[in-house]
């Protein structure tokens, strides 16, 4: 008989499979018949959980590897009964050793690695592998020789066959695994006892409740330019409303659901429904395959799809020719009848132009011909030139914001074309710009130009659209500029003549062209002598005017700042390259605490002074 050494073999690393792992075990064949043989046994025993840790949860099955090791050949101590051809038969068996209260289950094995129906194992040299019940069994075709040394090991996809339990409650579970050999007599293949002599391994599996939909970890995209995109860019999530014409004639936007759970996990979809409900103006309809919607797609105000083949779901919304918002919301219904709201999506579906309202930033433009403004979609707003000249709020007649508006729909009208040009240019808020404050969807930023004339001249500019008829205008109320030239005299102020330590303040800086109005707005390269600005005799918390620039609006250029933290006086100063180029104000920083302490150490001298004279008084009375 073959002597058996035992090895010391820990488990192999827990490897992740996804959901495609998570099957039923098929059905095997009848174990072998039983041989009166000492039969080649295995020295050690190896184990992969398949199973990734977020997909062990009640009612999901789990699948463990099994690789084994036989570093001697076997021997074929006897002839087999029923007579067919063979000889040594390893049988490896497995339970659950332990498991929480109420949570025993039954283990199967199974020949394949891969938790599914398909898996090719890993067979030893010279035999066959079969599994029946909660049996592993490794046949020696050949009747001389015996089973050939071997070392097999599990990792996520490979081993001579696996185990599988599905888990009721939640806890820990550890499951057994060990080569069952013969009994003392030496007369069966395996007693279905954990002897002495046999190679045994063991690992522990923590098992979560059941997971759940999750509203604040399922994911929401949304493409509103009428298109579904599989993988959609971070900018384009469930938090930008959709905006569409109220016209159904395109598809207004995709979406892109991505079902998780409380772990951020995938949630495994099976026994539930997915509902995408439309209120408000609006239709929806969804499949689990991604993919292209088209117009011929039946749309709907309740969507739902059950048996979904992943976690994923793509819907698409259509208007259904009213216009109004809309609010699509997406639930999870899970096989108890239990709803989970994973979010929503905003829409808004417009009609024809009604309103134009503009909101003008920038007055005066230059008296050369020149741009005024910006008219990008996200302006930064960081100085006059990253502004927008204007922005313009469009509306329909029932108040809905009017977005993607083409290039030259909106035009403007001057009022004299020698002062302001007709033409601009615009772009649609994206509500990522400080400079329009982040307006967003329905409002435009505006460029507008100036033509070379007289500083001072005045014109107006009206913008406007085609109306629902398509003949008439709507118009906003009209924008009057004046022009004006470059710096030419400067003059410094401050708000007060007098400030309180730490009171807020306030610096402005009137510039004129040469014809004393105002200069026309925009940042003013080298204005000041030093990138200093100003500088002030007492400290100041922040800088004035910290550039060379000089960023004026009407004229002026305005700075707030905290008084100084004592008391004296403020002269502010600075030098400019107009004339006149000396620029300096003054204001006094008083310190009211000081006045007190004054009144305080005046009243402890007083004090000390009686002191001593009732000190003295008490002397001459002799009273101690």
């Amino acid at each position: 008989m073959k002597t058996i050494s035992l090895k010391k073999v820990s488990a192999v690393a827990v490897a992740s499979l996804g959901f495609g792992l998570l099957s039923v075990v098929p059905a095997q064949a009848a174990n072998w018949t039983v041989w009166k043989t000492y039969q080649g046994d295995v020295d050690s025993i190896n184990l992969t959980v398949q199973t990734s840790s977020s997909s062990r949860v009640v009612g999901t099955a789990i699948y463990v590897n099994v690789g084994a090791v036989e570093a001697t050949t076997g021997t074929d101590g006897g002839t087999e009964d029923g007579g067919t051809a063979g000889g040594a038969v390893t049988q490896i068996r497995a339970f659950l050793d332990s498991y929480p209260a109420g949570g025993f289950a039954a283990v199967s094995a199974s020949t394949n690695v891969t938790g599914a129906s398909a898996g090719t194992p890993t067979i030893p040299t010279g035999s066959t592998m079969n599994a029946s019940s909660n049996i592993l069994s490794i046949r020696d075709t050949d009747d001389a020789a015996g089973l050939a040394a071997y070392s097999v090991t599990s990792s996520s996809t490979t081993g001579i066959g696996s185990f599988t339990f599905t888990p009721s409650v939640a806890g820990t579970y550890v499951l057994k695994v060990w080569n069952d050999g013969p009994g003392a007599t030496a007369t069966t293949v395996g007693n279905n006892a954990v002897d002495s002599n046999e190679a045994v391994q063991t690992v522990s599996i923590t098992v979560a409740a059941t997971p759940v939909a999750s509203a604040g970890a399922t994911l929401i995209y949304t493409d509103s330019d009428g298109t579904y995109d599989a993988a959609p860019d971070a900018a384009s999530t469930a938090a930008n409303k959709i905006f569409h014409t109220k016209t159904p004639t395109s598809q207004a936007a995709g979406m892109r659901i991505e079902i998780k759970n409380t772990s951020g996990g995938a949630v495994f979809l099976t026994g539930g429904t997915f509902v995408a409900e439309q209120s408000g103006t609006g239709l929806v309809a969804c499949t689990d395959t991604e993919g292209t919607f088209t117009e011929g797609t039946t749309k709907t105000r309740y969507a739902s799809l059950t048996s979904l083949a992943n976690n994923i779901v793509a819907c698409a919304l259509w208007s259904d020719g009213t216009a109004g918002k809309g609010t699509t919301t997406y639930k999870w219904i899970d096989a108890a009848g239990v709803t989970t709201t994973l979010g929503t999506t905003s829409s808004v579906f417009y009609g024809a132009i009604a309103k134009i309202v503009a909101k003008q930033n920038h007055t005066i433009a230059k008296s050369t011909s020149a741009t005024l403004g910006i008219g990008t979609a996200a302006p930064s707003g960081a100085d006059v030139e990253n502004t927008p000249a204007v922005t313009l709020t469009i509306t329909d007649a029932d108040g809905n914001l009017v977005s993607d508006i083409a290039a030259g729909t909106i035009t403007a009208v001057s009022s004299n074309t020698s002062v302001m040009s007709s033409t601009i240019s615009y772009a649609e808020s994206s509500g990522a710009g400080a400079g329009d404050g982040f307006a967003g969807n329905g409002n435009y930023n505006v460029r507008v130009n100036s033509s070379t004339n007289t500083s001072g001249s005045t014109a107006t500019l009206t913008f406007r659209a085609l109306g629902a008829d398509g003949v008439t205008f709507v118009t906003s109320p009209a924008l009057t500029y004046t022009l004006g030239g470059t710096p030419a005299s400067s003059a410094l102020t401050l708000d007060k003549t007098t400030y309180a330590v730490g009171q807020e303040a306030v610096a402005t800086i009137t510039v004129k062209d040469s014809a004393g109005n105002a200069v026309y707005d925009t940042d003013h390269a080298g204005y000041f002598a030093a990138a200093t600005g100003l500088t002030s005799s007492l400290a100041l918390v922040k800088t004035l005017y910290g550039a060379t620039a000089l960023s004026t609006l009407g004229g002026k250029a305005v700075s707030k700042f905290n008084a100084p933290s004592v008391s004296g006086t403020m002269t502010i100063t600075g030098t400019a390259l107009d004339k006149p180029s000396a620029l300096s104000a003054s204001a006094t920083i008083t310190d009211g605490n000081a006045a007190l302490l004054t009144q305080i150490d005046a009243l402890n001298a007083k004090i000390v002074a009686l002191n001593a004279l009732i000190a003295k008084i008490m002397k001459k009375l002799g009273v101690k």
